[in-house]
Order: structure tokens, then C-alpha cells, then sequence
């Protein structure tokens, strides 16, 4: 029974650290997309492999793995 209770109490206590911890990360550094920038021309956007939301007009890394971001043709959306 000790057992159960402990490990039920670890359980809630790194529950509540991981929420706590989702809280009070910094997201000012991710890439928003542009896609309803209705200024942006650009054809093509680059994006990486890893992290699809990450999406940028210029060729470049990700910022939250190193990886080249690679090419491709933007979505067109249909205009209404």
C-alpha cells in the first residue's frame, strides 16, 4: 500500500512540475508563419524536414534543431 501511495505521489508531483514547466517557456524565438501576410509574393518558402512548423520565406537553420531548411513551393490557397 506504501508503495501504491508513493508512487502515485511521484506521479503528481512531476505532472505538476512538467505543467509548471510548460508555463513558463520562452516562445519568443519559434518562427511564425506568414501564410496570411497578404504583402508576401515569394513562390517559395523553406521549411525544415524536422519541425514542419517551422517555415520561413529565406533559406536558413532551424532554430530548435540546426537543420537546413529546405525548399519548396508555397501553398496556394484558394481566394475567396
Amino acid at each position: 500500500m506504501r508503495v501504491l501511495l508513493l508512487a502515485l505521489f511521484v506521479l503528481a508531483l512531476n505532472t505538476s512540475v512538467s505543467a509548471a514547466h510548460a508555463l513558463v517557456q520562452d516562445h519568443s524565438q519559434h518562427q511564425q508563419s506568414s501564410d496570411n501576410d497578404p504583402f508576401n509574393d515569394a513562390q517559395v518558402e523553406y521549411v525544415c524536414p524536422m519541425h514542419s512548423q517551422i517555415v520561413k520565406d529565406e533559406a536558413g537553420t532551424c532554430p530548435i534543431c540546426g537543420m537546413d531548411l529546405v525548399e519548396r513551393e508555397k501553398k496556394q490557397e484558394p481566394q475567396v
